[in-house]
């Protein structure tokens, strides 16, 4: 099984493992989360647009759709979008290859510029980012995990053998994948594989597919402002792979 949320729409070949820039290109389409503020009336991609409004009106982002509304624990909701971002448009990161990471990175970091709090997190995982796993356990729903932050946080140091999310989350690996340079704060932005421990069971229940932005939101509050960002790594079983 591999879940892919991001299309990339290209004129030409995209290269196995590889998205290469092609000046006809048309962008990436890049999956967004958003916490929702119920004192908040406006419709939700008109909060989204609402952030960073000079990358919307020059087209960096645009088409925002929004995919619903999930209820993610104590009566909290996220807000989820697909969007585009014209990477021909963004000189922070451009280049002749155009890395995931790298933008979903950038989304989450301009997306929170102008905030107090860094209420997004940006993208999903890859092909390229796959793993396997042999046998599939419900109280194991995924293991892996894509963080990127800047290289300079060391973060393998900080996090390995620490619990997160209401000791939810355990992380028993750390290791560094490889890094891109953002001209944006002047960053180098690191691509970290995680190995997750499962839940424990004697914390509150919560689902797979949103404890990871409570882990996202946890790290940036006590390490750095929005400096991270994540999402879970698809899994294959090994018949599929």
């Amino acid at each position: 099984m591999i879940a892919v949320g991001a299309t990339r729409f290209i004129l030409f070949v995209i290269i196995p493992s590889m998205l290469r820039v092609h000046p006809f290109s048309m962008g990436f389409e890049i999956n967004v989360r958003l916490a929702s503020n119920v004192a908040d009336t406006r419709s939700p991609c008109e909060q989204l647009e609402s952030r960073a409004p000079e990358y919307w009106s020059n087209g960096v982002f645009s088409h925002c759709q929004f995919q619903g509304t999930v209820e993610i624990s104590n009566g909290k909701r996220e807000h989820m979008f697909n969007i585009s971002v014209g990477d021909d448009l963004i000189p922070e990161v451009s280049g002749e290859e155009m890395i995931y990471f790298a933008v979903a990175y950038f989304t989450n970091k301009v997306l929170n510029t102008d905030s107090w709090d860094c209420r997004t997190v940006v993208g999903i995982g890859q092909p390229n980012d796959t793993y396997t796993r042999i046998k599939v356990m419900d109280d194991i729903p995924l293991q892996e995990f894509i963080l990127t932050t800047p290289t300079e946080q060391n973060i393998c140091q900080k996090i390995v053998g620490k619990r997160y999310v209401e000791d939810q989350i355990k992380v028993e690996e750390c290791h560094f994948l490889r890094s891109e340079t953002i001209h944006f704060d002047g960053q180098h932005v690191g691509k970290y594989r995680l190995r997750i421990d499962k839940r424990l069971k004697y914390s509150k229940p919560m689902q797979a597919n949103s404890i990871y932005t409570h882990f996202i939101r946890e790290l940036n509050f006590k390490y750095g402002r929005c400096d991270f960002n994540g999402y879970w790594a698809p899994f294959v079983s090994p018949s599929c792979k």
